[in-house]
């Protein structure tokens, strides 16, 4: 027996379908807009978790530690699609994009540095961790740092970064004043004479009544020093500093045992801001003749 449907009933049905049909097409964009907002929240706070100054604690090739020299220090800022730092010896800026769509993916440009000479290995180290920040592929941020994966030939590695608040600044040694004088120092390239090629240094002026003493020496393990000393001979005043010129009577070197020699010869040292910022020390034989450049 076939069972009937009355007309009430037809349309009861009629109308629970449309009103649910309905329901659901209102309901949904509502569970879209919300996880869409979501989503490009959580977007918003990864990508600007990188943004920050730091420093780099470790670097790794595919499946073991890359050795870092103590001496050395690489640090990296990254603000508003803008990255600089300092590889060690040079200072680098460029480029970086995190896209909006891909969660914690990062690339960065081709890096820009300056040019200064450095010891060759501070140079290699350098130009690893150039060489991997243009190669990164992700990012992640947590209570340890920050950690960027990048690529290598051989597989991935991984950059490990620690926090700091400002840019660490190149060290620069204290001036200092002394018992009857004052002294001015500071760091940068030396040449000539036993830093061939150029070398890292600390440079430091000390001026005691008419007498000076003028030494160059660097801050590794290399040992290498040379020592200039003689009395004053003229001091120009500048704008917040002075060039001061002097005749060299002896001097003293690591490549004579740290033994004084008499020496013919003068010095003109240029100090701005209590800083040593260049000096060319022309000495007769041209042996002993350098030239430094400081951190201005």
């Amino acid at each position: 027996m076939n069972p009937k449907i009355s007309f009430n009933q037809l349309t009861g049905c009629l109308v629970t379908l449309i009103v649910g049909s309905v329901g659901v097409a209102i309901a949904n964009p509502v569970i879209a807009q919300n996880s869409s907002a979501k989503n490009s929240v959580l977007i918003a706070q990864s990508s600007a978790a990188i943004q920050g100054n730091w420093r780099l604690a470790n670097m790794t090739q595919p499946g073991s530690p890359m050795p870092m020299l103590p001496s050395t220090e690489q640090t990296v800022e990254f603000s508003a699609g803008r990255i600089s730092g300092s590889g060690g010896c040079n200072r680098f800026n460029g480029t970086y994009r995190t896209p909006p769509t891909q969660t914690n993916q990062l690339s960065i440009g081709t890096l820009a540095t300056t040019f200064m000479a450095c010891e060759e290995a501070i140079t290699t180290q350098e130009t690893r961790f150039l060489t991997a920040l243009q190669a990164a592929q992700r990012y992640e941020v947590n209570r340890d740092g920050l950690q960027i994966t990048y690529r290598t030939p051989q597989g991935t590695a991984v950059l490990r970064f620690v926090s700091q608040a400002t840019p660490t600044p190149t060290p620069t040694p204290p001036t200092r004043p002394t018992p009857n004088g004052r002294t001015y120092q500071n760091r940068g390239i030396a040449s000539g004479s036993i830093f061939t090629q150029g070398r890292q240094t600390n440079a430091t002026l000390t001026r005691t009544g008419n007498n000076f003493t003028f030494r160059l020496e660097t801050p590794t393990a290399l040992g290498l020093a040379m020592e200039y000393r003689g009395t004053n001979t003229r001091t120009q005043n500048i704008r917040n500093g002075f060039i001061f010129t002097g005749r060299v009577r002896s001097l003293v070197s690591s490549a004579t045992l740290n033994n004084a020699l008499p020496a013919i010869g003068s010095c003109r040292v240029e100090v701005l801001n209590s800083r040593v910022v260049s000096s060319y020390c022309d000495m007769a034989p041209k042996a002993n003749t350098t030239k430094f450049q400081g951190i201005r």
